[in-house]
């Protein structure tokens, strides 16, 4: 079903935005950013009783210059009374918020799916040094697979694929630093900062010429051979993460390291939160109050 999502959404969008990808990747996503405010916006406008709002707006105002003059007055019922009637508007205000989600949520959900596909990292280049990870998992949870330390791992060379670090890697225990979410989170709660996770990985650092088709990454460890692909030198990308069942339940899970686009240079936040997402989020947030304002959408 996910995959199937995925399909309709990069085929609609690549129809629709693909000419975006002519452009530095920045540019794309403050394009994408403008058109997702300018769909809320206008969802609002054309779903709400926008009569209404602006009535609502209309007394929401009248109300908070009668509630300080109130308090001024030090008339203590007129003040309850006050915020009583402010709570009623606010909740007409409220009830018109589900139709202009419910009308954007599809649309939305299909852009924001197309942007990761294609607007997430910046596309390998011909000559690039591409770091490939090649983790191996096991359980629920994947965690390392001790079992697979120490073994050999090759990675089948191909004509105009490089390996600068060689082609036979030996797998073995490494750690992953804590993301910038987890150490905020610690320095916020007061924690201490988490340790680095193990991994039990085989790396290579490789380069290769541009294709118009992607490159097939063989990997053969021990009796077992899995695969997946790599673009370099087109305007997309390839999946960065692939996973590879082995022998329930261990499987190898292959990450290729791309550079993540970064708006005026603004890091992510972890997995949950990727650079392209809050940039995206940089562009369409404010972008939307300043059309509301410009529109007189309420």
């Amino acid at each position: 079903m996910l995959e199937l999502w995925n399909l309709l959404s990069v085929g609609l969008f690549d129809a629709l935005l693909g000419w975006l990808l002519v452009f530095p990747r920045w540019i794309a996503l403050v394009v994408v950013g403008l058109a997702t405010a300018a769909l809320l916006t206008l969802a609002r406008k054309w779903t709400t009783n926008q009569d209404r709002l602006a009535r609502a707006a209309a007394d929401l105002r009248r109300l908070k210059a009668l509630g300080r003059a109130a308090k001024d007055a030090h008339d203590a019922d007129a003040v309850q009374r006050c915020n009583l009637t402010k709570g009623q508007v606010r909740w007409i205000t409220l009830r018109a918020e589900g139709r202009p989600l419910l009308a954007v949520l599809l649309p939305v959900a299909l852009l924001a799916t197309w942007a990761f596909e294609r607007l997430a990292y910046y596309p390998p280049a011909a000559g690039e040094t591409i770091t490939v990870v090649a983790y191996v998992v096991a359980g629920d949870n994947n965690e390392p697979a001790r079992s697979a330390e120490n073994d050999l791992m090759h990675l089948v060379g191909k004509p105009g694929l490089r390996a600068r670090n060689g082609w036979v890697q030996l797998v073995q225990t490494r750690t992953s630093e804590p993301s910038i979410w987890q150490r905020l989170v610690a320095f916020v709660t007061f924690r201490e900062a988490p340790r680095p996770d193990p991994n039990v990985s085989a790396v290579w650092q490789l380069q290769a010429d541009a294709n118009a088709q992607p490159y097939p990454l063989v990997f053969r460890w021990n009796e077992h051979t899995f695969q997946r692909e790599l673009l370099i030198g087109q305007r997309i990308y390839s999946p960065v993460t692939a996973a590879s069942p082995i022998e329930p339940p261990v499987q190898v899970v292959t990450n290729v390291g791309l550079r993540d686009v970064r708006l005026l240079g603004i890091p992510g936040l972890g997995a949950w939160l990727p650079a392209w997402l809050v940039g995206y989020l940089l562009v369409t947030i404010p972008f939307v109050f300043v059309l509301k304002r410009v529109l007189g959408v309420y």
